[in-house]
């Protein structure tokens, strides 16, 4: 089976709260601001961001409601309709590797008989689209690589590839697929630097800012806005972000 690397990214945001460092670091040994922060997952050599997620989400939720039916809770949609996203990327990604080529005139023939569904033309669907705000591009990008996945799940791959919804589910809950899953969190400071000779005064105050800011933290007040009042980092105006990083990548004084 093919090996796929998947890093899954929690939406859920880590803070940690430094309370004081001992010495000033160099500006250019504090670490790069990347924001990471509409990313959900990343399959091997794509990512999922979170704006295709929602758009997905908006979806699945307008399909339930035109049938009756009640809406599921909605952080279990949004982990289903998330699966659906991974498994359809890395279905791409399986054709694009075995050549997979839609040509245009498939592709056509393909929007022609959604529209004849629809009992219009090519010309007339793609008029009632644009009077819907949908993007005719967006939906032919959507088709072709619905086609794509369609002839992964067949195995029209080559003979040595023969891929089903079940083997990827088998492929994500096994042992190796497991141990690909590397979660990051998205990581906030508030930094209250001490110079190396800091009296005992000067610690003391900074150890009851300190305390002032976990209370207000735990009060319910945004981390992103203390950030942005009390901390000296150079990140301080983006609320204290680090950005998304590994377990491994955390400096040793978080852990």
């Amino acid at each position: 089976m093919t090996n796929l690397n998947i890093v899954f990214i929690p939406r859920k945001i880590l803070l940690l709260l430094l309370i004081f460092i001992l010495s000033l670091l160099p500006s250019k040994l504090r670490p790069e601001i990347e924001l990471l922060d509409r990313v959900i997952a990343v399959v091997e050599s794509g990512v999922i961001m979170e704006s295709e997620l929602n758009s997905r989400l908006q979806e699945v939720i307008g399909r339930i409601r035109e049938t009756g039916s009640e809406l599921p809770p909605k952080k279990i949609l949004e982990e289903q309709v998330l699966e659906r996203l991974i498994m359809e990327e890395i279905q791409l990604q399986i054709g694009e590797r075995a050549g997979i080529k839609i040509s245009d005139a498939e592709l056509n023939s393909s929007l022609s008989k959604i529209a004849s569904q629809n009992s219009l033309n090519l010309e007339n669907f793609k008029d009632s689209l644009e009077s819907q705000n949908i993007s005719y591009r967006d939906l032919r990008e959507t088709v072709k690589k619905n086609m794509i996945i369609q002839r992964v799940q067949r195995g029209k791959v080559g003979s040595k590839i023969d891929i089903t919804n079940e083997e990827i589910e088998n492929f994500l809950n096994s042992e190796e697929g497991k141990t690909k899953l590397a979660e990051e969190y998205n990581v906030q400071q508030i930094l209250l630097p001490l110079k190396g000779n800091s009296t005992k005064e000067e610690i003391k105050k900074a150890e009851k800012k300190g305390k002032s800011i976990i209370e207000k933290l735990l009060s319910g007040e945004s981390f992103s806005k203390l950030a942005a009042s009390y901390s000296s980092g150079q990140n301080a105006l983006e609320g204290g972000s680090l950005g998304w990083k590994k377990s491994s990548e955390l400096p040793t004084l978080f852990s």
